[in-house]
């Protein structure tokens, strides 16, 4: 994981006990600020001194708090499942704006393509008050610039993109008022504003920042029988603001 010029952590829901970075391997940061929460990589830590942590409970540290190829793997599984939900609600693509409408009063799943997505200038998610959208992307490689999300019924607590097939992600100047999933993408956000969680293989971050918003409540378990996923990753690891698989 590389950040640079960046911010993170800033939802005040979160604690300084919070682990908010979370990488399986080595964290290099410079010019950044933590707002809430602490730092943990497996492997090693290089953080410039111009990097501030406002509200930690302890140093950046080196441990390995789990078991990451079981995560990842985990986490692989968990996209793919949601990945090949069957799609409820609609998406239509007109005068370079993609709509997905949904109308569901629990999960909405909509399933979008990378070339819908490079055709767009604009995705608009319009779901019921409570009611949470799944928006699947089909492809492996696909990326935005000068782009905008609008959310209407909900907030962003209640939009989770999910990138199942992509290896390489590139966002900038983007409004992305959801959260992230895409653990086998090296993904790279320059200029913008994420408003949840961003999970992924790598991630390459450039004077951007993200809230860390946790989740609405499901349901997003693809399984019926088991409880909501409350949070981006599997429910024995926490939501924070940035985690590199």
């Amino acid at each position: 994981m590389e950040l640079h010029q960046f911010g993170l952590g800033l939802d005040t829901g979160l604690q300084g006990n919070d682990d908010v970075i979370i990488s399986g391997g080595e964290w290099i940061a410079s010019f950044g600020v933590v707002s809430h929460g602490n730092a943990v990589a497996a492997h090693q830590l290089s953080i410039e001194a111009n990097v501030m942590f406002r509200a930690s409970s302890q140093l950046p540290r080196i441990e390995s708090i789990y078991d990451y190829e079981a995560v990842r793997g985990e986490l692989k599984s968990l996209a793919g499942s949601l990945g090949f939900l069957p799609e409820t609600g609609d998406v239509t693509l007109a005068s370079g704006v993609l709509f997905l409408t949904g109308t569901e009063s629990g999960r909405n799943v909509f399933s979008v393509n990378q070339s819908e997505l490079q055709a767009a200038n604009r995705l608009s998610i319009d779901i019921p008050s409570g009611a949470v959208a799944l928006v699947n992307v089909e492809g492996g490689v696909w990326s935005k610039t000068t782009w905008g999300l609008e959310i209407l019924g909900v907030d962003s607590s209640s939009v989770l993109i999910n990138a199942f097939e992509s290896s390489d992600i590139s966002l900038s100047n983007v409004n992305f008022e959801a959260s992230i999933l895409a653990p086998r993408a090296v993904l790279s956000i320059d200029q913008m504003h994420v408003a949840g969680n961003v999970v992924a293989r790598f991630i390459s971050m450039t004077n951007a920042h993200t809230t860390g918003v946790h989740l609405a409540a499901g349901p997003w378990d693809p399984s019926s029988a088991a409880g909501p996923y409350t949070h981006l990753a599997p429910p024995e690891v926490p939501s924070g603001a940035c985690a590199g698989a």
